[in-house]
C-alpha cells in the first residue's frame, strides 16, 4: 500500500513529531508506515515562482514548491499507477486577506458585499475552527516545535539566526493546527471515509 500526500501545514502536519501526524497515522492503518509526503507548511495551490525550489523544512511556512510543484515531484518519486491513496489539502494560504477584508471603493455595493463575505467566513469555516475542540488544536505555548520553527524561518528569511517576539509570533504559526489529538480525530475521519 502506498500513500502520497500533498497540501499545507495541515497534511504536513504543523508542530506534530512524524509518528503524530495523520499522514501517519493514516499509512499505518493502511499498511504503508512510511508515506510519501511532499507537504509542506506555507504551500499553495497556485503556481509559485520559485516551484523548482525545494521545500525548506515543513514546519517553515513557504509558497513554494507550490501543491501543483508537489505532485510534479511525486511524479518522478513514485509510479503513478503504484499509488494507492492520496491524501491533499490547500487552498487557504493562496487567500489573500485584502480578497477578505478589504472593500472596493469604486463598488457602490461593497460594504454589504464586505459585510456579508464577513459573515460567511466567520459564520462558517472560521467558526467551525474556534469550536473545534480546544485540546484538537495548539495554542501556542504548548507547541513543541515552536522554537525551532521560529529559528528556521528566521535563517530562512534573514540568512542568519535572530530573536522573534515569541508571543506574537507563536500563535499565528501554530494555533489553528491540529495537534495530537486534532491529528487522531483527522486520521479517524480519513478512516472512515475509506472503510
Amino acid at each position: 500500500m502506498k500513500v502520497l500526500a500533498l497540501g499545507d501545514s495541515i497534511v504536513w502536519g504543523q508542530g506534530n513529531r512524524d509518528v503524530d501526524k495523520f499522514v501517519s497515522r493514516v499509512g499505518a492503518w493502511l499498511g504503508a508506515p512510511t508515506p510519501t509526503s511532499l507537504a509542506h507548511s506555507g504551500a499553495v495551490v497556485s503556481p509559485a515562482a520559485n516551484d523548482a525550489a525545494p521545500a525548506v523544512w515543513g514546519e517553515v511556512p513557504e509558497g513554494a514548491p507550490s501543491i501543483g510543484a508537489q505532485l510534479g515531484q511525486a511524479v518522478t518519486l513514485l509510479e503513478p499507477a503504484s499509488v494507492d491513496v492520496v491524501l491533499v489539502d490547500g487552498g487557504i494560504n493562496d487567500v489573500s486577506p485584502y480578497q477578505v477584508a478589504i472593500a472596493n471603493p469604486f463598488d457602490p455595493n461593497s460594504e454589504a458585499k464586505l459585510a456579508a463575505r464577513t459573515n460567511e467566513i466567520f459564520s462558517g469555516p472560521v467558526r467551525a475552527l474556534v469550536d473545534a475542540p480546544k485540546t484538537w488544536l495548539w495554542s501556542g505555548a504548548n507547541d513543541p516545535l515552536a522554537p525551532e520553527r521560529l529559528e528556521r524561518y528566521a535563517a530562512h528569511l534573514l540568512g542568519a539566526p535572530t530573536s522573534f517576539d515569541w508571543p506574537l509570533v507563536t500563535p499565528l504559526a501554530s494555533m489553528c493546527h491540529p495537534n495530537v489529538e486534532g491529528s487522531k480525530a483527522y486520521a479517524a475521519a480519513v478512516q472512515a471515509c475509506l472503510s
